[in-house]
């Protein structure tokens, strides 16, 4: 793999070891040379693994071996080159190579063309071709295992969550991922009060069916091996090494969260759902409190007491009848049926839509985007830290002040590759990451809901300015 000569000498270094696409004939062609700037996507919101690349051809490369027709595969082998002290990451699609599903061709002069090439892995295909008709009588995840090694006949690694319990499931005419899709907000955890599971694919050639749970078990158990990326402020990043720079935030974004609306229509807070058992007959109701399942769910971050810290505080307080915003559970009501004729088997696990739906709202309250220096061994689903420094450091302390509502650990929830070779040789990552807790309590104020308790209508007084 490596060579000696392989050093990382600036951030944002890579090594292309090839790029091949292979025509319908066969044939592989190399363009490492004529490819100028490549796009790799993974998330843990989409199932497949996506990408792009531009390639700029003058020698009639493309007409020469038919290389335009949308059907061709894509070969690629792409590393950071390694310090002393660390091991080699590689983005290698090796025997499994990528598909090549679409190309925009465009002609700038009767001698130079630009062809821009989307490509993602064979199960994306290979999922489109196929088609599930079938009864299940068990575990969620046994049922993914299984459409994954039957009809999507994949030869990757599969790391699967176990699921609690077992299910009646028919599958009728579905393509696999309409199934999965379908299945993934009902399932709960074994061994953790967490519902809701992803699936996702990474560029190290594994699919990943599990919980946001299990996410954050691996970085209780991670400790020191988290990256720690730090927002330096400006011209305070002469003098670093290049490891430094590799974990030195060049761009910020906070976006956008907390829309109260959004919210509340969809059930975060609070929700009811109304059952109805074909065999029984009978009606019954499940009503939905995100604070109370919020203490018994694992989080990434806890207060020194133990506790689970909260992204939103404010929504504990109180209204002037002493409830909560999750003491509503109208916000959202929803209806289904299900049936109970096999004590051994259920059709519907009543309680947990409500509760991921609120969970999945949850993990998106604080979201935030950075751009850093690039390095292939890192992927969707792994754990991070983020240091950002307070506005108002003061310089005098030995640990310096960080911006608690922007700093701290976060899952990364997709990883954009951005990869130029042209003309500045370079590679850079945007990752989108999230996190269902902060790593300190924001306080709601000791008499936070005196002001609401004590409000009075008559204390206010219409003018032509406020008049409604």
């Amino acid at each position: 793999m490596g060579t000696p000569s392989d050093k990382l000498n600036f951030p944002g270094d890579f090594i292309m070891d090839f790029a091949f696409i292979v025509n319908h004939k066969g044939e592989s062609i190399d363009v490492s040379a004529s490819v100028v700037d490549m796009s790799l996507y993974e998330s843990i919101d989409r199932p497949f693994v996506t990408g792009e690349f531009t390639l700029i051809d003058s020698d009639g490369l493309v007409k020469t071996n038919e290389l335009n027709l949308g059907q061709e595969l894509f070969i690629l082998r792409i590393r950071t080159p390694t310090m002393p002290e660390e091991t080699e990451n590689v983005v290698d699609s090796g025997e499994i190579a990528f598909r090549i599903v679409n190309v925009k061709q465009d002609i700038i002069s009767t001698n130079v063309r630009t062809l821009v090439y989307s490509f993602t892995t064979k199960e994306f295909v290979k999922d489109k071709q196929v088609r599930v008709s079938k009864s299940y009588t068990a575990a969620y995840s046994d049922m993914v295992l299984d459409v994954l090694n039957a009809k999507l006949k994949t030869d990757k690694s599969v790391i699967v969550e176990p699921t609690r319990a077992t299910y009646k499931h028919t599958i009728t005419d579905q393509h696999p991922m309409e199934f999965i899709s379908t299945i993934q907000r009902k399932c709960h955890s074994l061994d953790r009060n967490n519902v809701g599971y992803l699936f996702y694919e990474r560029l190290d050639n594994q699919f990943h069916f599990r919980s946001y749970g299990s996410l954050i078990a691996n970085a209780k158990t991670a400790d020191d091996e988290v990256r720690t990326y730090t927002l330096n402020k400006s011209g305070s990043r002469g003098g670093m090494s290049n490891q430094e720079r590799l974990l030195n935030i060049l761009k910020l974004t906070p976006m956008p969260h907390h829309n109260q609306i959004v919210n509340l229509n969809e059930g975060y807070y609070g929700s009811r759902l109304g059952a109805f058992d074909l065999y029984t007959k009978t009606y019954a109701e499940t009503t939905y409190n995100h604070f109370d399942a919020y203490k018994n769910t694992p989080h990434l971050n806890y207060s020194d007491e133990g506790e689970p810290t909260d992204v939103m505080p404010h929504a504990r307080t109180p209204d002037r009848e002493g409830n909560t915003l999750a003491d509503y559970p109208d916000y959202l009501q929803m209806n289904t049926i299900h049936t109970t004729a096999d004590a051994e088997t259920l059709t519907y696990p009543d309680r947990t839509i409500l509760q991921e739906r609120s969970q999945s709202l949850n993990w998106r309250q604080n979201r935030i985007q950075i751009e850093v220096y690039g390095a292939s061994g890192i992927h969707a689903g792994e754990i991070l830290r983020i240091v950002v420094p307070s506005i108002n450091e003061d310089k005098s302390q030995l640990i310096p002040d960080v911006e608690p509502q922007l700093s701290g650990t976060y899952i990364i929830e997709a990883i954009q590759h951005r990869i130029n070779m042209s003309p500045n040789k370079q590679h850079r990552m945007l990752f989108t990451c999230v996190r269902d807790s902060q790593e300190i309590t924001l306080s709601i104020g000791e008499n936070s809901n005196e002001a609401a308790t004590t409000y009075r209508k008559e204390d206010i007084t219409l003018t032509p300015s406020n008049k409604i």
